[in-house]
């Protein structure tokens, strides 16, 4: 429907329209009613009437809003159009389904607003709601959107079905920018060498090397990860199948494993297997064998989403032979770094020297980690938005134009040593092929 203005060129609402004389109509239907009725103002908006005795015809509309069951059901409260919203979407993932009803479960049943009907709830609720998740509950502005993400669509429908006018959480993220999320951690080549061989050598730690190797060298999402079978690994064409993801949710009253669809279509992908890859499934195949698991059908469970027979081939199991939760391996990682680091600290402290400690980890580091690494080589982005299955390249873009940054500082700071160490002229015809441009020769020689 193509857009309708006024004579000042200002858009109308479904309803509105301009009468001949100059003057403003809305023409609605109440509730249970066959006749539409119509409403008239000398005045489109409410700045139109500053000053005058009349209201404008958005007032007046507004007044329907609030006193007439104009639009639909006015019981209904927002909590069930929220289930109504859900109940609708075709083909949901199992995922989103279950991310959908913890929020609203956890948190808008919880608040005031979830039980407050849909017609009542005006802006300056949704803004009330938005700064008591952020100043009481201490909500990061990222979490704060996905509420956002599932109320804003449910009260779009309530606006497409006519149950009210306008939807209110309209810009009420402008207070919440989504730039307050943690700088992603990823570990120097010398960290992951440190990491890998403190995992390799500890008798604790030791059965998870390869699961963590082929994290680094993959970049794979947990979920991802955790639901490989033997039968997704090629050893002939050499490449990893990601068709599928292993998930712990709670399904029909209870939590369970489940399989799921990939986060989106680009995250089915194929990944290649090099030498440190095959070496590490070799190690998880053997760990296996010699613990009893996949040859033991009584160790495992049931994994709803696979065909009986795949039950036991999981490649990353328990030593019991059940599949891992995702926070499991988070908790891992969290363990892992605390007994390197008390370690490294009492060893440097009796050599003298400063310690060499790890960051905080978790598997998304690892995940940035291994991107990070293959951007730094200088590898295609395309391909690198393949091999990560984002579906948006501006992601993959994200880490190349942070690697660029630390490229252009740590090349200014060498430049810059250069120049102290007075051996700034000599360096500069070391560069090779670069040091025979006159151009990049005359920048060089611009830090003199």
């Amino acid at each position: 429907m193509a857009e309708r203005k006024d004579s000042k060129g200002r858009l109308l609402k479904t309803g509105e329209s301009e009468r001949k004389d100059g003057r403003y109509q809305y023409r609605f239907k109440l509730k249970g009613e066959k006749n539409y009725k119509t409403i008239y103002s000398n005045y489109l908006t409410p700045s139109d009437a500053r000053g005058k005795k009349e209201k404008s015809l958005r007032e007046l509309e507004d007044n329907l809003e609030n006193n007439y069951s104009t639009f639909g059901d006015t019981q209904l409260t927002l909590v069930e159009l929220i289930e109504k919203y859900i109940s609708l979407k075709p083909k949901l993932a199992l995922s989103t389904s279950y991310n959908y009803n913890k929020t609203k479960d956890s948190v808008i049943s919880k608040h005031v607003i979830g039980q407050m009907s849909v017609q009542s709830i005006k802006k300056s609720d949704i803004l009330a709601f938005y700064k008591y998740l952020s100043e009481e509950l201490n909500y990061k502005n990222s979490t704060i959107l996905l509420v956002h993400n599932l109320i804003s669509p449910t009260f779009q429908m309530a606006v497409d079905d006519d149950m009210i006018r306008k939807n209110p959480c309209k810009d009420c993220m402008k207070d919440y920018p989504q730039n307050d999320a943690e700088e992603k951690i990823a570990l120097t080549n010398e960290q992951q060498e440190i990491f890998l061989k403190f995992i390799e050598t500890s008798p604790l730690y030791e059965r998870y090397y390869p699961m963590f190797r082929i994290f680094l060298e993959t970049g794979m999402r947990c979920g991802e990860m955790l639901g490989l079978t033997w039968d997704d690994i090629n050893f002939e064409d050499g490449c990893i199948d990601i068709n599928h993801q292993l998930q712990y949710r709670k399904l029909d009253g209870h939590h369970q494993y489940l399989i799921t669809s990939l986060k989106s279509k680009s995250a089915k992908r194929q990944l290649p297997i090099n030498e440190k890859i095959k070496r590490a499934l070799d190690l998880q195949k053997q760990w296996q064998w010699q613990n009893g698991i996949n040859h033991l059908p009584e160790k495992t469970i049931e994994v709803k989403g696979y065909k009986e027979e795949s039950r036991s081939n999981l490649i990353f199991t328990s030593i019991k032979g059940t599949p891992f939760k995702g926070n499991t391996i988070d908790r891992v990682l969290i363990s892992i770094v605390r007994d390197y680091n008390y370690s490294e600290l009492n060893i440097s402290k009796v050599k003298g020297i400063k310690p060499k400690l790890l960051p905080h980890l978790s598997v998304h580091s690892l995940r940035h980690t291994a991107c990070t690494n293959w951007a730094k080589a200088g590898m295609d982005v395309k391909v690198l938005q393949y091999i990560m299955g984002h579906a948006n390249i501006q992601v993959t873009m994200n880490v190349y134009n942070h690697v660029d940054l630390e490229r252009v500082k740590n090349e200014a700071q060498r430049m810059y040593q250069l120049k102290d160490d007075g051996d700034f002229e000599t360096s500069t015809l070391r560069i090779g092929t670069m040091a025979k441009s006159p151009t990049i020769r005359n920048k060089i020689a611009s830090f003199k």
